[in-house]
């Protein structure tokens, strides 16, 4: 691993601090740790001072050579694995989208609420065709009991073509 030259961990969600143990790479040429969520300073090594501050941007936490210097920073005690996310920030931000869902269907309820009920011709009018959309979604037809006479009626033609 001391012989790496190049090494791309860009976009991948890494948190924390850089490892120390990164500047012991001699041969490495290209170090590209863009869009993270690193903290903390650069560690500094000789051949750190060589690359490129490109490898470095979109990490709100960093600083350092090559970047801006740092001022009393202490670095968070993130992790330096990738791919998890702050368990309570996701919680915290799923709470915020619940909340804001919420609250804008009870307000749109109680708009749609008000406008029906503030003026008397437009209640009228909504009542009605909420009837009679009842009216034709529903089968109203009354069902009358079935004699014997309509049930002989009804089925002599079955008589002779069955054979009983």
């Amino acid at each position: 691993m001391n012989q790496l030259e190049s090494l791309d961990l860009s976009s991948n969600n890494f948190s924390g601090i850089i490892p120390p143990s990164i500047s012991a790479l001699n041969f490495l040429s290209r170090l590209n740790l863009s869009h993270n969520k690193l903290s903390g300073e650069i560690p500094s090594g000789n051949q750190l001072r060589t690359l490129d501050a490109s490898g470095f941007f979109y990490n709100d936490g960093l600083c350092g050579y090559p970047l801006s210097n740092c001022i009393d920073v202490t670095p968070s005690q993130g992790s330096f694995h990738g791919g998890n996310q702050d368990e309570r920030g996701d919680w915290f931000d799923d709470l915020w989208l619940y909340i804001g869902l919420a609250s804008g269907f009870i307000v749109g309820f109680w708009m749609f609420i008000v406008f029906i009920m503030i003026k008397k011709s437009r209640r009228i009018s909504y009542f009605r065709s909420v009837d009679k959309e009842t009216e034709i979604n529903t089968y109203k037809e009354e069902l009358r009991p079935e004699g014997t006479t309509d049930a002989v009626t009804g089925t002599k033609r079955f008589d002779s073509n069955v054979g009983i």
